[in-house]
């Protein structure tokens, strides 16, 4: 396939250099030139380009903001509750939140992004800043890969985007995002003195603002192995130490690697699932397939590259999939660049392909935008039980409450006097060689050991999903309803 594919291209090439002389190509750069990113474009330019810079901006601004602002993350509430706390008593030593893990060593990987969202939330901007911060977050990310190597592909970062819009949000993993096109920008630019003084740097704020720092050193790993350089070496140990300047030392590594080991969350939450790539993803991954195969002369060794390894984890688990991303979108720019130019003379094509490109790439982005719309609401809180949260304040329960995994977080939020059983934090946390997270799921399923653990901790109130196998079982036993709210019911004890 790819030896028809370049021998077509070749066949075009040829008939169009025999067809114009030297001083006709000149003369006819601007009406015959397809190269999509620096000269005018008269066939399916427009589409590559999108015309001018700013309408790029302002389509990524719109989706990554709407995004942002009309779902609010099941993490967000513990994430600016721990903010608040930080400003007022400091980095914490110990959990905070729940009354299962009071004495757990919480090593808290994202102290210095949550301090950055609460003051932002504290300016009176409240939800509606940190979307905005969020959503210049990851439009900084798409711009500064394409400035790596001055691009004018708007399309194909338009796309890059929409492969990954389900997981923007007011979330921990913009900063991923930002700070891994930062690096790449600055490698990019490593020729320049200054921006290999800077990585170290960078390294040491992403080492305070995420535990996805690990992945900028693996990434320097790979520019040492690649080039053997002495300098690169340097960079690579000096960054390494500045990331040992956090609140807890090195030890912040600890949180790290308990979680990248833990292969049990691939089952248990629902973004870290194998094979969670859509339809918008699979194009771009399509894209780049293509753009390697068809700009690389080597079979194998051509595969052998930094995104490879982050497009294998992103199937092992979906969670990687922006980052696989951000790193391949630079070289899928560059080989589209290179592939423009070596068919710039090819003929137009007919009249049913454009329309059927046009209708395709209309079409997918439709879908991806329906997709986001169908999980989004004009109150970013439509989908948490707020009425349950005020009810919890204004009448605490007798005892403590038994809650669901994914509203922990919003509990904290909006009822922070009331414990809670289990939040977004402690899928990979353990008490001696039991998770929280599979005691919680045995509670669940087992009548038993459920008794005992209610019986251990004095619950005597539950949060969870409304009519569901748990709800309508403690409604059968010694349990009555309270309140239903968006989707979750209050349930006491009798």
């Amino acid at each position: 396939m790819v030896t028809v594919l370049k021998t077509v291209v070749g066949q075009l090439t040829a008939s169009s250099n025999l067809a114009l002389s030297a001083t006709q190509k000149r003369s006819h750069v601007g009406r015959f030139c397809v190269y999509w990113g620096d000269m005018k474009v008269r066939r399916f330019g427009w589409i590559m380009t999108l015309g001018r810079p700013w309408v790029l901006v302002v389509l990524l601004c719109l989706l990554f903001f709407a995004r942002s602002y009309f779902s609010v993350d099941p993490d967000f509430g513990w994430h600016l509750s721990s903010g608040e706390y930080i400003l007022t008593h400091g980095v914490p030593a110990h959990d905070i939140y729940t009354y299962t893990a009071s004495d757990f060593p919480w090593i808290h990987h994202e102290w210095l992004a949550d301090v950055i969202q609460s003051l932002v939330y504290r300016l009176g901007s409240g939800y509606i800043g940190l979307a905005i911060l969020h959503t210049l977050m990851w439009v900084a990310a798409f711009l500064l890969v394409m400035r790596a190597h001055r691009s004018k592909l708007r399309f194909v970062t338009l796309w890059g985007a929409l492969a990954v819009l389900s997981f923007a949000g007011v979330r921990a993993l913009s900063w991923s995002v930002l700070f891994s096109a930062v690096l790449y920008y600055l490698v990019s630019q490593a020729h320049r003195p200054i921006m290999r003084v800077l990585i170290p740097l960078l390294m040491l704020v992403w080492a305070n603002i995420h535990g996805s720092f690990v992945l900028g050193l693996v990434y320097l790993v790979w520019q040492f192995g690649t080039t053997r350089s002495a300098e690169w070496l340097r960079v690579l140990l000096l960054s390494t130490l500045m990331t040992c300047i956090t609140p807890y030392g090195p030890f912040m590594y600890i949180e790290v690697f308990r979680t990248v080991s833990d292969v049990s969350l691939t089952s248990t939450i629902s973004e870290w699932k194998p094979f969670g790539i859509g339809i918008e993803a699979s194009v771009f991954v399509g894209a780049w397939v293509a753009s390697l195969l068809l700009t690389s002369s080597k079979r194998i060794t051509r595969f052998l590259r930094f995104d490879s390894a982050l497009l294998l984890a992103a199937f092992v688990s979906s969670r990687h999939l922006p980052l696989f991303v951000i790193y391949a979108l630079g070289g899928t720019l560059v080989r589209f660049g290179e592939i423009a130019r070596n068919v710039y003379f090819a003929r137009p094509l007919p009249t049913f392909a454009r329309v059927a490109v046009v209708v395709g790439v209309v079409g997918i982005g439709a879908l991806s935008l329906w997709s986001v719309a169908a999980s989004s609401s004009l109150n970013p809180e439509a989908r948490w039980p707020t009425a349950i949260a005020r009810e919890l304040n204004s009448h605490p329960c007798n005892g403590h409450v038994f809650n669901e995994y994914n509203i922990g977080g919003y509990l904290i939020w909006k009822a922070p006097n009331t414990p809670v059983y289990i939040d977004g934090r402690m899928p990979s946390w353990s008490q001696g060689n039991v998770k929280y997270m599979d005691t919680y799921r045995r509670v669940i399923t087992d009548a038993k050991v459920r008794a005992a653990e209610f019986a251990r901790y004095n619950i005597h109130c539950v949060v969870w999903s409304d009519n569901t196998e748990l709800s309508r079982a403690l409604q059968h036993e010694d349990w009555h309803s309270v309140l239903v709210d968006a989707g979750y019911v209050l349930l006491k004890k009798n």
